[in-house]
């Protein structure tokens, strides 16, 4: 699949195809094709891919392991990018490769890491009843400052 991006015969082929996850871009290629991305930007999220490998194993860190911390951590390392062979301008097009070659590495079970989910606890005051002398829990809790504008946001 690889080919249909990249010149059959080239050095980008061979180079991927050796690199520390490079049994991975035929799949990943074959995911971005089937979701229709065009042709360009599929070559820009492979290459992103590249990138995010080589920083990977650079880090020492096996791109299996990898989670949305080491997503965090390749953006911030694109700010000072001098990877050589690696673009570091476009830092959305490489930070959205590397996150969509999390997922298809995810989806096609080579990596086991569980996503991180974000979970919102309520705070107490906005679990609280609204009546003329405040929350019924003021007692326990200070009312919270945006109590207000979510007893009102809630009602509406």
């Amino acid at each position: 699949m690889l080919t249909a991006y990249f010149d059959p015969a080239g050095r980008r082929i061979r180079e991927l195809r050796t690199s520390p996850a490079g049994s991975s871009f035929n799949g990943f290629a074959r995911t971005l094709s089937e979701a229709g991305y065009a042709t360009i930007t599929a070559r820009r999220y492979l290459r992103a891919a590249e990138h995010f490998i080589y920083w990977s194993d650079r880090n020492r860190r096996p791109v299996q392991d990898a989670d949305e911390k080491s997503l965090v951590q390749f953006g911030h390392h694109l700010n000072r990018c001098r990877c050589p062979h690696q673009g570091h301008a476009d830092h959305a097009s490489l930070t959205q490769g590397a996150r969509l070659f999390l997922k298809y590495l995810r989806d096609a079970g080579i990596s086991t890491v569980v996503p991180v989910t974000l979970s919102v606890v309520p705070h107490a005051g906005l679990l609280c009843r609204d009546s003329a002398a405040g929350c019924a829990s003021s007692a326990v809790l200070a009312r919270p400052p945006y109590c207000n504008i979510a007893v009102t946001f809630v009602r509406s």
